[in-house]
């Protein structure tokens, strides 16, 4: 498990000279005890910093104030310098000290640690020119993110089929999709989409089927593909299938180089057998039943 540590977790109420406070070392020893990974968010850092420097600040002017009481009075004593003798901690030594790798605080709730997840991923792709959140939560998943994720090539999928699919490693659903394609393309072409004669499908995601008593009733997916002009192509399919017959399929959110193609929909009538589905199905259910006594 990854355990983020916030800035009030981090948080000391006095300046740390040798050791973090026994509550806060009594949770670095869990964390390494049960082979959790802790990560201290660069904000919560920075503000550690401030307030570790605010502490110092404050003592050494009380030094300064005790230094000018004694030589107001005349008392002899050997001076130090307050800089010198007064020094804001080094969280990276404290951490070595105990042993431990630096490693951040578990939020109290699930809202606050989907936001610094949400938070940290967005940092992530930033940093690494994309990334991929695999995630069914909706804070992470959920449309409001949409801009945010698309700002740093930040790729959500809900679940591992997705993931899969974004990998570009084949699965019998991905290739369903990308058949069902293929099956319709010269449809597409002739509608007007901007996009080469021959299927130019170059990645397929968010596969869904959904069956019915004879087989696939429908399937919605999104597809990326190179248009007629060598650009990106993009667009979320649904498709309608009757009997093992693609009847429609409807295209939403077309995108030619991220730019919307006209209104961004349309529809085309197909009437064309589903590509090996429909028989296998029929096999498997049959196979299916004769399990069944």
């Amino acid at each position: 498990m990854i355990v983020i540590i916030n800035s009030d977790i981090l948080y000391h109420q006095y300046l740390i000279s040798e050791r973090f406070s026994p509550s806060f070392e009594r949770l670095l020893d869990a964390c390494a005890q049960g082979g959790h990974e802790v990560l201290i968010p660069e904000t919560a850092l920075l503000e550690f910093r401030r307030s570790q420097a605010e502490f110092a600040a404050g003592q050494r002017s009380k030094l300064q104030n005790a230094y000018r009481t004694l030589t107001d009075l005349g008392v002899v004593f050997q001076r130090q310098e307050p800089d010198a003798l007064i020094r804001e901690p080094d969280l990276m030594a404290l951490l070595v000290a105990l042993h431990q790798a630096p490693h951040p605080a578990q939020s109290k709730s699930d809202e606050m640690r989907d936001l610094v997840i949400w938070a940290i991923a967005l940092r992530v792709a930033a940093g690494a020119h994309g990334a991929v959140l695999l995630s069914r939560d909706d804070v992470h998943s959920g449309v409001l993110g949409d801009t945010e994720a698309a700002g740093v090539h930040l790729v959500r999928v809900r679940s591992c089929e997705e993931a899969l699919e974004f990998f570009q490693v084949k699965t019998p659903a991905g290739e369903m999709a990308t058949a069902i394609m293929a099956l319709v393309w010269p449809e597409l072409v002739g509608a007007g989409l901007p996009l080469p004669v021959g299927p130019s499908v170059t990645g397929i995601s968010g596969v869904r089927f959904v069956h019915g008593q004879n087989g696939p009733r429908s399937a919605m997916f999104s597809v990326k593909a190179r248009s007629d002009k060598g650009g990106d192509f993009g667009a979320k399919v649904g498709v309608e299938i009757e009997d093992g017959v693609v009847s429609r399929v409807g295209l939403s959110d077309v995108r030619v180089d991220e730019e919307r193609w006209r209104d961004g929909s349309m529809g085309v009538v197909v009437k064309k057998p589903l590509p090996g589905w429909a028989d296998d199905y029929q096999e498997r259910l049959a196979a299916l039943r004769g399990m069944v006594v």
